[in-house]
């Protein structure tokens, strides 16, 4: 939406699905790998100098400050890592801070309650920099509410309403209405209405999340609004909700919380396709009945298997939980994840929509699949 707006972008996202050069975008596309690795070199270089060894995330959030300073961009897009006060990329001074939502994940690190959760993730907002974030339980609300105020800045709520907004709103609330034309958004002094090529309300309030913050960096008459909004019509995001091919029909979602998994299938119930298959694989560590409870409710069949050797749980293990959840459903036990989507892929084409989720590493492995398949490699 920027880039709509004749701003020059770099973008810095976690994690990848293929290739880590993914995690650093330079006006939406993709870092090209020569100027990637110099970015990688000059952190290199500087750890050499001061005897610091920074890991994995540490080196490339640095790499991507340097290849945003290098370019000269205009704006900087930076999503933290996990939770945020301790993240690396909390090192920025924001111009303006988004929370999309708080769940009890990484709680070893953040924390195991909701509200420890939340301070953590308050952590990103500094004086002059507005939050943006939906509307949340009021405890939750509370921290962040409070933690906005210690700043000396604004907190901007994001609601969702029953109904489309008719007009512009007011000042520190942002409304808005998912229905099956797109979205309409409302913010204080502006009003969008625009079609998604992403489907699930879950995208469409993480749109609205987004077109407030473009407001919010400086804000802008109706019609720079709209042609803002005008992007998300031809704009979907990789690995979530992205179909990967029309026949056979296969989805993938790096979905791997209780709360992402649920707006999943809710979602997935929208498309109305007469047969789903899941294809699943799961990361240790995970909250499993909150991830399994609302994908085995509308699945019809289910492939298990086990998209990276390291960190993701073995299929069989998987598989035991998905029985203990639904013992009667058809399912699949294949550890390759390329032979289960062959697998997955064979079930009644035409009629089945195959779904690949419960983890990012999934999500990337089916994705890859499909590439090489387009590419001829």
């Amino acid at each position: 939406m920027l880039g709509a707006l004749g701003l020059r972008t770099f973008t810095f996202t976690s994690p990848h699905l293929e290739r880590w050069t993914e995690r650093l975008r330079l006006d939406g596309t993709e870092a090209p790998p020569g100027r990637a690795l110099a970015a990688l070199a000059s952190v290199r270089d500087a750890s050499e100098r001061c005897d610091v060894v920074p890991g994995f995330f540490e080196a490339l959030t640095v790499a991507g400050l340097w290849l945003a300073a290098a370019e000269r961009v205009d704006w900087c897009v930076i999503e933290c890592g996990i939770g945020g006060r301790a993240d690396a990329t909390n090192i920025v001074e924001p111009a303006v801070t988004v929370i999309t939502g708080i769940e009890r994940e990484h709680v070893d690190r953040l924390g195991p309650r909701l509200t420890d959760i939340a301070r953590e993730k308050a952590g990103i907002v500094k004086p002059g920099a507005p939050l943006i974030a939906p509307r949340l339980a009021p405890e939750l609300d509370g921290i962040l509410a409070a933690r906005t105020e210690a700043a000396g800045t604004r907190f901007l709520r994001v609601e969702r309403g029953a109904q489309a907004p008719s007009g512009p709103g007011v000042d520190y609330v942002v409304h808005w209405h998912h229905g099956p034309g797109g979205v309409t958004a409302a913010g204080p002094r502006w009003h969008v209405e625009t079609a998604l090529a992403a489907p699930g309300a879950h995208m469409a309030g993480n749109a609205v999340l987004a077109l407030a913050a473009i407001h919010a960096l400086a804000p802008a008459p109706l019609e720079t609004m709209q042609r803002a909004a005008d992007v998300l019509t031809g704009t979907a995001l990789p690995g979530r909700m992205e179909t990967v091919r029309e026949r056979p029909w296969v989805i993938i979602d790096g979905a791997h919380t209780g709360a992402s998994a649920a707006a999943l299938a809710a979602a997935v119930v929208d498309l109305h396709a007469p047969r789903l298959h899941l294809l699943l694989s799961c990361s240790a560590g995970k909250d499993l009945d909150a991830v399994l409870t609302p994908l085995l409710a509308v699945a019809s069949a289910v492939t298990v298997t086990r998209a990276d050797p390291t960190y993701s749980l073995p299929a069989q293990t998987l598989a035991e939980h998905v029985r203990a959840h639904r013992e009667t459903l058809a399912m699949e036990v294949i550890e390759d994840p390329g032979e289960a989507v062959a697998h997955a892929c064979s079930d009644a084409p035409g009629r089945t929509l195959i779904l690949a989720t419960g983890s990012v590493y999934l999500a990337g492995a089916v994705r890859g699949i499909f590439t090489r398949e387009q590419s001829g490699s």
